[in-house]
């Protein structure tokens, strides 16, 4: 019994109620206190509550990661120069790839190779650096 009250309180801290808010709605539909349609949307309705504070939990930890990342690049010097080299080589292949590869065809008349994930990367390393996976949450 104690090993279920232990499994019981670990499954409503991850999912952060969400079970406990189903199990009961479920039991209130199986005493005929509710009806099917009241279920489902309080189903619903616990499934956006969570979803959302999961949502603010990632962004919270976003913003402190970044600012766990700032505090260390303000502090070392080989640090910025790391940052300051990916920054800018992933910016030139970028540049490179919407300006250069383009009047290199337009000179030669061979197009330039396919870079294939390389500008993906790029624009992913660029994005992260400048600390735009915060801006990807909602709050």
């Amino acid at each position: 019994m104690i090993g279920a009250s232990i499994a019981k309180s670990i499954v409503n801290w991850i999912t952060n109620g969400l079970v406990d808010k189903i199990l009961d709605g479920w039991n209130a539909y199986l005493r005929k206190e509710i009806s099917e349609a009241e279920f489902e949307s309080r189903v619903r309705i616990s499934a956006q509550e969570t979803a959302a504070k999961v949502e603010e939990s990632w962004a919270q930890a976003a913003r402190e990661s970044i600012k766990a990342v700032h505090a260390s690049l303000a502090v070392s010097p080989t640090l910025q120069r790391a940052w300051a080299a990916v920054l800018f080589l992933q910016v030139a292949v970028l540049v490179w790839y919407q300006i250069g590869a383009p009047a290199f065809k337009v000179i030669t008349g061979v197009p330039w190779p396919d870079p294939g994930v390389t500008l993906e990367w790029a624009y992913v390393l660029v994005g992260s650096q400048l600390g735009i996976g915060t801006l990807i949450f909602r709050k």
